[in-house]
This record gives C-alpha cells, sequence and structure tokens, in this order.
C-alpha cells in the first residue's frame, strides 16, 4: 500500500497485487478502505493471486488490466505416471504455520474421529506464527485430551516444503474462514498427492470433489473426517484422485508466474 500511495504521490503508474481478500476480518477495516477508495481505483494494474481474492475488489478496480495469477509456490509438477499412493495411509497431515484461523484444532479433532481405533500418524508441519505459541501449547493438550498425543507429530517448522510433504499419504487445508489462495494446496497438487480441502474461497478453484481431491463442509469436523476415512479406506479412490491432482490445469512454475506478472507490469507502464 505504502508503494501504490508514493506512485500516486509522483504520478507514478502502479500494479496493486492482491494476495487476501481484502475485507475488514481479513486485513482490518481501515486498510480495506484504503484499498477500494484510494488505491484501486488509481491502480493502473491489478494482480490477484484467485478470482476469490479478485471478486472483493472488482467493484474498486477501473483499469482493465487484470490478471489472475497464483502466488509463486515453488511448483514443480510430478509427471502423472510417477504418481503412486502406499498401500495404505500412515501419514496424514498439513503444512501450515500454527494459527487458530489455518484449522488445526479441527483436524485434531477430525482425526481424533476418523481414526480413533487405527495407527496413523497426524503430523503438523510449522511453528506458530508470531503471538501464537499460546495456541500451539493448547493443541498439544488437545490431542492428549482426545486420547492421541502418541499419534501426533509436531514436526515444526521446515524449509524443505516438497520433502515435507513427500513424507504425507494425505494432505489437508482446513482453514477457518476463506483463504484466498491457499499456496499448500498447489502444493500437494503438484506433488501429486491425495488431497483434502474446506469448500470455499481460493482452494476450491483448484480442487473439485472427487474429482482431484475431497472437499469438505467449512467448519464441519465431522465433514472432514467423513473425508479422512474415505481416503483412509479407498486406496483405488486414493490413486485416482492422486494422479488427477498431478494433472490439475494451471499448476505453474515459478518461471511462468514470473512472466504473467511481467506482462502485467509492462502493460502498466506502457498505458
Amino acid at each position: 500500500m505504502y508503494v501504490a500511495i508514493t506512485g500516486l504521490a509522483l504520478g507514478k503508474p502502479f500494479v496493486v497485487h492482491i494476495r487476501d481478500l481484502i475485507r475488514s476480518e481479513a486485513i482490518g477495516s481501515a486498510a480495506a478502505l484504503l484499498m477500494r477508495r484510494l488505491v484501486l481505483p488509481r491502480a493502473a494494474g491489478v494482480i490477484a493471486n484467485s478470482r476469490a481474492s479478485l471478486d472483493t475488489v472488482k467493484d474498486a478496480v477501473r483499469t482493465d488490466n487484470i490478471a489472475v495469477i497464483p502466488s509463486p509456490a515453488g511448483l514443480n509438477p510430478v509427471a502423472v505416471e510417477s504418481v503412486n499412493t502406499r498401500p495404505r495411509v500412515d501419514r496424514i497431515g498439513m503444512v501450515a504455520r500454527i494459527d487458530p484461523w489455518k484449522g488445526q484444532e479441527q483436524v485434531l479433532r477430525a482425526f481424533a474421529q476418523a481414526c480413533a481405533t487405527g495407527d496413523q500418524t497426524l503430523v503438523f508441519y510449522g511453528g506458530p506464527a508470531f503471538g501464537h505459541e499460546t495456541f500451539d501449547r493448547e493443541l498439544r493438550d488437545l490431542a492428549r485430551n482426545l486420547g492421541i498425543a502418541d499419534r501426533v507429530e509436531f514436526a515444526g517448522h521446515t524449509s524443505d516444503v516438497a520433502g515435507a510433504i513427500e513424507t504425507l499419504d494425505v494432505c489437508i487445508q482446513a482453514s477457518t474462514r476463506a483463504e484466498p489462495l491457499g499456496q499448500n494446496v498447489l502444493q500437494y497438487l503438484s506433488a501429486g498427492k491425495p488431497t483434502i480441502v474446506s469448500g470455499e474461497g481460493g482452494p476450491v478453484e483448484w480442487v473439485t470433489d472427487h474429482k482431484n481431491g475431497l472437499v469438505f463442509t467449512p467448519r464441519d469436523v465431522a465433514s472432514l473426517s467423513a473425508a479422512i476415512v474415505k481416503f483412509v479406506e479407498d486406496r483405488p479412490l486414493r490413486q485416482r484422485l492422486a494422479e488427477n491432482a498431478a494433472r490439475t490445469p494451471g499448476l505453474r512454475t515459478d518461471e511462468r508466474v514470473g512472466d504473467e506478472v511481467l506482462a502485467v507490469l509492462h502493460k502498466a507502464a506502457s498505458a
């Protein structure tokens, strides 16, 4: 936003990159108002990381130099022929920072229901977001209270996201409010993993239920639990949806993302 205000002051064209839902609950009421009233109407270009993000601002945009381009996520899509799910599900997990709205609590509860009598392990890759260390401790306490502490692994922050995802048999995105994109979802699909996502926001622009993943009802633990059970019990389903995950149209390397962003910038500069 500061760059946009500087551009306005200097009379220079600027491009706005929308990477969140421009709503009060997501970015604060003051920031949302400034974006809609001051910044977006004067932008020479707008890039949104999803149609969901764009939909929250399109009525404030005046330029036709608009593009929906997912954020770079280090994707290196696997070949469909190399996708081979393991005979059984051992590790179910999520790659996301530890943060209440990312949904780790509902994943814990759903796993406890879905795998109550099994020996699967639930894995959380990601450290607590700043200020959420207490939530991390609450999750560990909840795992103990649910009787599954010995089957829950808090793996912490990792710089090797692809390697972390490779260790998982089922991957979950379960944010409790709509994700603008769901970068971890793109990483799961690109790796050819059986993927479960919440049915709102950016993730459902990429995942179609029973086509290239499973979609559960947002904020519904029972629905998420049922999706986990489907993947645990049905290897042919896992294999088919994992292969289709790798076939998902529009998965982009960072190089391609950069080229598409540059095209918007060039158009803005030449306007």
